[in-house]
């Protein structure tokens, strides 16, 4: 993708690992819970004259700021994780292994576990990815709702809708974590 502001490729990377495997009507077990369900809760929100109290913006950009301060820390952790892993798993391969037979196996799983690592560790990329521009554009409606004070009903219903949707977003990604580690300490 052109262009250095140009986040489709991040958009586009988050869909594909939301929805692979999926077809059809599977797509909606996605769609619901990560999109429909968190504008459900903005339109209640709104239907219910929920407003963020203005002194609350503060608190709110602080802790979107560290958010993804923290998510780039974690995204630059998984990497090296990542390069770890896949360390590991060609280290296995012994050189001088004489029994080509066992060694065309060793690789072979190797190279599975290393392609699978691969794909995995590309997903957490791309959500984590995803988790910091959700946080950055919720961090630029919130200085906008700060800067302007024009707190409002409306306003205050879509940061609802976008924290919704970043915390479902987030809680996939500790789940992917904690599935491709319980894999890693279970060899």
């Amino acid at each position: 993708m052109n262009g250095r502001l140009n986040i489709g490729c991040i958009l586009r990377d988050f869909w594909d690992g939301l929805v692979r495997d999926l077809s059809g009507l599977q797509t909606m077990t996605v769609i619901v819970p990560f999109y429909i369900a968190p504008l459900g809760v903005g339109v209640a929100a709104h239907a219910f004259d929920v407003q963020i109290p203005d002194e609350q913006f503060s608190s709110l950009i602080s802790v979107y700021a560290i958010f993804s301060a923290l998510l780039f820390g974690a995204q630059i952790s998984a990497f090296s994780i990542f390069r770890n892993l896949t360390d590991l798993q060609k280290s296995r391969v012994e050189p001088e292994e004489d029994d080509l037979v066992l060694r065309a196996s060793v690789e072979a799983d190797a190279a599975e576990r290393i392609s699978d690592l691969k794909l995995a560790f590309k997903d957490i990329n791309a959500n984590i990815s995803y988790l910091i521009m959700t946080a950055v554009l919720l961090l630029s409606i919130l200085l906008v709702f700060a800067i302007s004070e024009a707190a409002s009903i409306f306003l205050s219903s879509v940061v609802i809708s976008f924290t919704v949707h970043l915390v479902l977003v987030l809680t996939m990604v500790i789940k992917q974590c904690h599935l491709i580690f319980t894999a890693a300490y279970s060899e």
